[in-house]
């Protein structure tokens, strides 16, 4: 991380660092949020695909 200070202005180079990690961290929260979304609704349909089994296996 010292060959961007040796070209940029301290202050940028921060910024841009700190801009990164502001990035990342946002980033992080809305893929995590999203992978979230899609597990709870992969795991509560395939409860109701199950109990849709059993249900048509009793009728049987």
């Amino acid at each position: 991380m010292l060959a961007p200070f040796g070209f940029n202005p301290p202050v940028k180079v921060l910024l841009a660092l700190g801009l990164a990690a502001l990035g990342g961290v946002i980033g992080g929260i809305i893929g995590t949020s999203i992978i979230k979304a899609f597990k709870g609704k992969q795991i509560n349909s395939a409860v109701k695909d199950s109990e849709k089994a059993l249900t048509a296996q009793e009728l049987q």
